[in-house]
C-alpha cells in the first residue's frame, strides 16, 4: 500500500519523470528537492518528480511534507520494501512521463544537460541514453574522472554491446545516469528477475526490457556522481547477506552466475559476451569482470574453509559455478581447482600430500598469499590482455581487435595507447595510428588504402630526397620557382625540361630503388620529349 501525497497537483502529460526513491535521508532528499524543483518548473509541465520514501523512520516523510508543487508527487510506503531495487520496480507504474530518469538522492544533476536531454527526448528517435557523468567525493568535490572515455558527443550502438562496452556492474549499472522509455520496462516482469538476483536486479531488468533497441551514449553529464566509501558500501552488503542468509560474498560470485545463466537463457546476453566484459575502475582503467568474480570467489572460499556456517560453501553449488565458468573461459581452470581445495576445512583436505600437490605448494612453498595473487591477477589481465577480446589477426604491420563498435587495426609503426583505446566507447577519427570499420572485409580495404598511402608518403620523401641532391650536384632541373615534388604535374614538367635519355635514366633508377610510380613519370616524361622530337 502506498499513500500518494500531491494537493496542489495538476493534470500533466509529461515527457520525463524524474523518479527519486528513498530511505533514510531526509537530509539528502531535502536538499536535493531544493535545488531539483525550481530547474522542474522551469520547463512547464514537460517534466514531473515523484518521491517514493520506502517507509523511512528518520524523519523523511516531514521533511517532504513541506514542499509544494503541482509538478510533484510524493509517494510514502505504508510497508518496507527490501531494496532499492524493489522500491524502483514498484514506483515505475506510479509515473507518468513517456521517459524515467531514476535519480539517486544523494547525486547532483547538471541543468545544461537536462537542457540537451529534453531535446534528444523530443526526438522520440531514443529508447535508453546513458550520460557519460563526473564522480564527485562525499565531500561534493570533482574527482576528475568520468564514467568511460570516448570521443564523440553523441554515440548509438546495440544495446547489449554498448551495455557491455560501458560495464554491466559499473557505468551501466549506475541509477542517476540514465532516462530510459517507461513502455519497455513497464512490459518486463521484475518479480521473475528477483527470483534469481537481488543485487544487480536493475541491471537484468534493463537488458530484458530493452532487448533488441539502440542504446544512447552522450558524453555530457547528466549529475555528478557520489563517489561512496568502498568499506562502508562492503559492510552494507554484508549485512544484505546476513539478513538472507546467504555467504558474505553471494552476491559477487553465486549470484551473478544465477543473474548470467538466467539471462542466458532468456536470450539477452551470450557467453561470448559475458567471457569479454569489463567493468570501469574510479581512475578510468578496466578489469575484467570474471577476473573479479573469481578473486571474490577464493575470498569466500577462505571464509567457508575459516568459518563455515553461513559463509560456507555447498561442495555441488561450487562444481556447479566451475562448470559454468569453464564453460566460458577454460583458462580459468588451474585457479578454480585452488579454490575447491581451499574451500575445504583443514580436516577435509588430503592427508598424503606429496611436494607437488597444490595445497602442498600453496602452504608450503609460495611466499605471497592467494589474495595479493588475485589481486596481481585482476591488475595484469587488463582489456588488451584479455584472450577474449585480444587480437584476433595480424596483416602486414596493423594488429586486429574486436571491439564492440566493430573492428579495429592499430600501426605498430605509430605509438598509440592501445589499452585505452580498447576502453573507448569510440574512435577518434583524426587519429592515424586507429583504422575502425563493422566488418573484417571493410576494415581490410582501409587498412590497404592506409598501406597506399604510406607507400605513396615514402616514395614522395625519397623523392624529395634525391631531387634536392641533384640539384647540389649540378643546375637546377627547372628554372624559375621550385614546385612540389608531390605534384604529379610538377614531376612530368620536370621530367620534359631534361633531355630526353636523362629523363629515362633517372625514371629507370628510382623505379629501381622502388620508387615505381614517381619513376614511371620520369620515364613517361621522356617517352613524350622523344615522341615530340620525332
Amino acid at each position: 500500500m502506498v499513500g500518494v501525497e500531491s494537493p496542489f497537483e495538476i493534470k500533466i502529460d509529461p515527457l520525463l519523470t524524474i523518479l527519486v526513491p528513498t530511505y533514510n535521508r531526509a537530509a539528502r532528499v531535502k536538499t536535493l528537492l531544493g535545488y531539483l524543483l525550481p530547474l522542474v518548473e522551469s520547463y512547464s509541465g514537460r517534466i514531473e518528480i515523484v518521491v517514493s520514501n520506502n517507509k523511512s523512520t528518520d524523519g523523511t516523510k516531514s521533511a517532504l511534507s513541506n514542499f509544494r508543487s503541482p509538478f510533484l508527487r510524493v509517494v510514502n510506503r505504508d510497508v518496507h520494501l527490501p531494496t532499492a531495487e524493489e522500491n524502483i520496480f514498484n514506483s515505475i507504474g506510479l509515473c507518468r512521463g513517456e521517459y524515467v530518469w531514476i535519480h539517486g538522492d544523494d547525486d547532483i544533476a547538471n541543468p545544461d544537460t537536462i537542457d540537451f536531454a529534453i531535446e534528444l527526448l523530443e526526438s522520440k528517435a531514443h529508447d535508453f541514453v546513458v550520460f557519460n557523468s563526473q564522480f564527485i567525493d562525499d565531500e561534493g568535490k570533482l574527482t576528475g574522472g568520468w564514467l568511460v572515455h570516448m570521443h564523440g558527443d553523441v554515440v548509438v550502438q546495440d544495446f547489449v554491446k554498448g551495455a557491455c562496452a560501458l560495464g554491466l556492474t559499473s557505468c551501466f549499472a549506475g541509477i542517476s545516469n540514465a532516462i530510459q522509455r517507461r513502455e519497455y520496462l513497464l512490459a518486463t516482469d521484475w518479480h521473475e528477475i528477483l527470483d534469481h538476483a537481488i543485487i544487480y536486479a536493475h541491471v537484468a531488468w534493463r537488458l530484458l526490457a530493452f532487448k533488441g533497441k539502440k542504446i544512447t551514449i552522450v558524453n555530457r553529464p547528466l549529475v555528478h556522481y557520489r563517489v561512496h566509501n568502498d568499506a562502508a558500501l562492503g559492510e552494507h552488503f554484508r549485512k544484505v547477506a546476513e539478513r538472507i542468509n546467504v555467504p558474505d560474498f553471494h552476491f559477487w560470485t553465486f549470484g551473478t552466475m544465477h543473474l548470467f545463466r538466467y539471462l542466458e537463457d532468456r536470450g539477452a546476453i551470450a557467453k561470448r559476451e559475458i567471457a569479454s566484459l569489463s567493468e570501469v575502475q574510479r581512475d578510468g582503467k578496466r578489469f575484467r569482470l570474471l577476473d573479479n568474480v573469481v578473486g571474490m570467489l577464493y575470498q569466500q572460499a577462505m571464509l567457508s574453509s575459516t568459518e563455515g556456517g553461513r559463509n560456507g560453501i555447498n561442495p555441488r553449488q561450487l562444481e556447479e559455478f566451475c562448470d559454468w565458468l569453464l564453460s566460458i573461459d577454460p583458462s580459468y581452470f588451474e585457479l578454480l581447482e585452488i579454490i575447491k581445495e581451499s574451500s575445504l576445512p583443514a580436516s577435509g583436505r588430503s592427508k598424503k600430500q606429496s611436494r607437488h600437490s597444490i595445497p602442498y605448494l600453496l602452504e608450503k612453498e609460495r611466499p605471497i598469499k592467494l589474495a595479493d595473487a588475485f589481486d596481481r591477477l585482476r591488475a595484469g589481465r587488463l582489456v588488451s590482455n584479455n584472450p577474449m577480446i585480444g587480437v584476433i589477426g595480424r596483416f602486414s604491420h596493423f594488429l586486429i581487435y574486436k571491439h564492440t563498435s566493430g573492428f579495429i587495426a592499430f600501426n605498430e609503426r605509430l605509438s598509440v595507447d592501445r589499452q585505452k583505446c580498447l576502453t573507448s566507447i569510440d574512435f577518434d577519427p583524426a587519429d592515424p595510428s586507429v583504422l575502425c570499420a563493422k566488418s573484417q572485409p571493410e576494415l581490410r580495404v582501409l587498412i590497404d588504402l592506409e598501406i597506399e598511402r604510406e607507400r605513396a608518403r615514402e616514395e614522395e620523401t625519397l623523392l624529395d630526397e634525391f631531387l634536392t641532391n641533384r640539384q647540389r650536384q649540378s643546375a637546377p632541373l627547372v628554372e624559375g620557382p621550385v614546385g612540389s615534388s608531390r605534384d604529379p604535374e610538377y614531376v612530368s614538367a620536370v621530367g620534359l625540361k631534361l633531355p630526353a635519355h636523362v629523363s629515362l635514366e633517372i625514371g629507370k633508377l628510382l623505379c629501381t630503388f622502388g620508387l615505381k610510380r614517381v619513376g614511371a613519370r620520369f620515364y613517361n616524361a621522356g617517352l613524350d620529349r622523344i615522341s615530340a622530337q620525332t
